[in-house]
């Protein structure tokens, strides 16, 4: 019979100690292959790299089980079960890597742990369910990946066991809720993604237990509410991503308890309208996107608390103003974004500034570098700004905006400002300026004089000295 014909392989119950990539030359189609009961010393990282057809092998009793690689590699063959006594002999075993196979089932009722493996990648097979404690033999893992599976449902104790579990990866499945107390046996977990779901619902308690989280993504699903103090748990987040969902409210105390986040992430959802002390909880903030809304109002206070933010993104609104009051909390502000992406929808058209925002914007924002207004109605152009430039250069932004009314539409068209200008105009205003006191010293000195004399005659009316 010809090696590529052959389908199954029975070689156990020998002495053999090693293998290599080059005993299964042509055996392209081989589907079963049991090594059992040998006296292996090492299997190499490529060892099967050949059998493409393989979906059961066998690795049970060696004689010597003391196995010297840490890497096993089974990815892209037709395995459609996971058992993880086949891995038993392997006791060095610290990374295993499943991906693209077409497990659609883990057997996790072993009778041996795989106590040093710390990695596990099944991502692209066919999960669609993880049953309780699935994960419970593998108690040192530290990261598993499970990204374009079929997940559906994962039972409240799915992950025990697992109190070494880093980072979890769920993108790309078919949640559609989180259950409370899903993680709760998970202390030491870091980052959670859970993109690219269907999840409309998130329970109140689903983040209970995760101090140690640092990220957590759960951007492209299909969120409509999150709940106060639904992320109060999460003491130690540092970047939460919710963009592209399909939120419509925030409420007031939602993001309580995330002192330590620097990173917010709401762009691409359908709020409406910022409600008052929203993000006062976000006291370390530095990155806010609110880009791509429907936003066309902020409530007094919005930004209550966010002293550390340093970039805004308010891009693709329905905003037609910029007040004083809105912007005065955000004191370490050093980029501002609000252009109009697309000239045709009726987003961004910033007809109004408020005066107080360029005339004390060196005073409460002394670290705005850049503020980007591109495709409104009066400015088509990126500006970077140093402290001295920041007046005059909005203040030509002002003047436009809040005349534009009163002007015809043929006689401004477009407004585009460079720097060289702005310095030619705020050289001309410091004159201005410069002039400005000096007549103001006259005319002070003229009171003085005048009160003087005013003062004198009085004294005479009355006779006093």
């Amino acid at each position: 019979m010809r090696r590529s014909h052959v389908k199954k392989k029975a070689d156990g119950y020998n002495k053999i100690e090693n293998i290599n990539e080059r005993n299964f030359n042509g055996l392209g189609n081989l589907e079963l292959l049991e090594l059992g009961h040998n006296q292996l010393q090492i299997l190499n990282n490529d060892t099967f790299r050949q059998l493409s057809s393989l979906y059961h092998l066998r690795l049970s009793k060696y004689e010597n089980e003391q196995i010297m690689r840490t890497t096993l590699h089974l990815d892209h063959n037709q395995l459609d079960k996971l058992d993880f006594d086949i891995f038993a002999p392997l006791s060095s075993l610290q990374y295993l890597n499943l991906v693209q196979n077409n497990i659609k089932r883990i057997d996790g009722n072993v009778s041996q742990k795989l106590e040093k493996l710390k990695e596990l990648n099944l991502n692209y097979n066919q999960l669609d369910k993880l049953d309780n404690e699935v994960f419970a033999p593998l108690s040192s893992l530290t990261r598993i990946d499970l990204m374009h599976n079929n997940i559906k449902q994962i039972d409240k104790s799915a992950f025990n066991g697992l109190r070494k579990l880093e980072i979890l990866i769920l993108d790309h499945n078919q949640l559609q809720k989180l259950d409370n107390e899903l993680f709760a046996t998970l202390p030491s977990l870091q980052n959670l993604m859970i993109a690219n779901n269907t999840i409309k619902e998130i329970d109140a308690n689903v983040f209970k237990g995760l101090s140690s989280l640092s990220k957590l993504y759960l951007n492209s699903n299909q969120i409509e509410k999150l709940e106060n103090d639904l992320f109060a748990p999460l003491s130690s987040l540092s970047h939460l991503r919710l963009t592209k969902n399909s939120i419509k409210q925030i409420e007031e105390n939602t993001f309580n308890g995330l002192g330590k986040l620097t990173t917010l992430d709401l762009d691409h959802n359908q709020l409406d309208k910022i409600e008052r002390h929203v993000f006062s909880p976000l006291s370390s903030l530095s990155s806010l996107s609110l880009a791509n809304n429907k936003i066309n109002q902020f409530d007094e206070n919005a930004f209550n608390g966010l002293n550390e933010l340093e970039v805004l993104d308010l891009n693709h609104n329905k905003l037609e103003r910029l007040d004083y009051t809105l912007l005065e909390p955000l004191s370490s502000l050093r980029e501002l974004t609000l252009r109009k992406i697309n000239k045709k929808k009726k987003n961004n058209s910033i007809k109004f500034i408020d005066e107080l925002i360029f005339t004390e914007a060196e005073l409460f924002i002394p670290d705005l570098r850049m503020v980007d207004l591109s495709s409104n109605s009066c400015i088509n152009k990126n500006i970077p700004m140093n402290n001295i430039e920041i007046k005059k250069a909005l203040s030509i932004v002002r003047r436009k905006c809040q005349h534009k009314e009163d002007l015809k539409k043929d006689q401004v068209k477009e407004c585009q400002c460079n720097r060289d200008e702005f310095k030619e105009e705020m050289r001309q205003q410091f004159t201005e300026i410069k002039d400005i006191k000096q007549q103001l010293l006259k005319f002070e000195n003229e009171i003085k004089s005048q009160y003087s004399d005013i003062k004198t005659k009085l004294n005479e009316l009355t006779g006093t000295h």
